[in-house]
């Protein structure tokens, strides 16, 4: 016949298991902390790589060529996102004017004939979408008097500055002829 464990064995074994189920929580909870801190790396993984997605990038191009349907000064959003306009600066020979109008105002009036010239005037608020090139301040070429000083005008003593955001609330700013900013986007913060 099996002998009978004396209590002093029975009391090992039980304590034996206790101890073990009191390992296996502790894994279990160990195993639970790291899961939740490995979704939590994830989600801001995501975030970050949707916030990516949607880069708007603005850039100044001046059109020279008489073969184009229009001549002067574009920007163009050939970033992968829409961008949210912020603030526009405008100078003229260094004196700061608040709109494209007053620009025209400024310019020579020897440069271009009778055709109006065309603008395009952003508000704070306003989006450029991706892929987007909108004339800030055109005219056909056969309108431009003189070209040399017509180029002149643009290249010396018109200055654009705009800021911009992107749906994420990240923001920049890019410059047509200030030489820390002419044509990059300098991340900026306060808007």
């Amino acid at each position: 016949m099996a002998e009978e464990p004396r209590p002093s064995e029975v009391a090992t074994v039980r304590e034996v298991e206790r101890r073990s189920w009191g390992l296996v929580a502790l894994a279990a909870f160990i195993l639970s902390i790291a899961g939740l801190g490995v979704s939590l790396w994830q989600g801001y993984l995501a975030y970050e790589s949707s916030r990516i997605s949607v880069l708007p990038r603005l850039t100044f191009d001046l059109v020279k060529s008489t073969q184009a349907k229009s001549v002067g000064l574009f920007v163009t959003n050939g970033g992968i996102g829409p961008a949210e306009i912020k603030e526009v600066v405008l100078t003229v020979k260094g004196k700061r004017v608040e709109k494209w109008s007053h620009v025209v105002r400024e310019m020579p009036t020897d440069l271009y004939g009778d055709q109006k010239l065309q603008w395009h005037q952003y508000d704070p608020g306003d989006l450029v979408p991706k892929d987007r090139r909108d004339s800030l301040l055109s005219t056909v070429p056969n309108n431009v008097k003189d070209l040399q000083a017509f180029w002149r005008f643009f290249e010396t003593d018109l200055e654009v500055l705009i800021v911009y955001c992107s749906v994420y609330g990240k923001c920049w700013k890019t410059c047509r002829l200030g030489p820390e900013c002419r044509n990059k986007a300098i991340e900026v913060s306060g808007y």
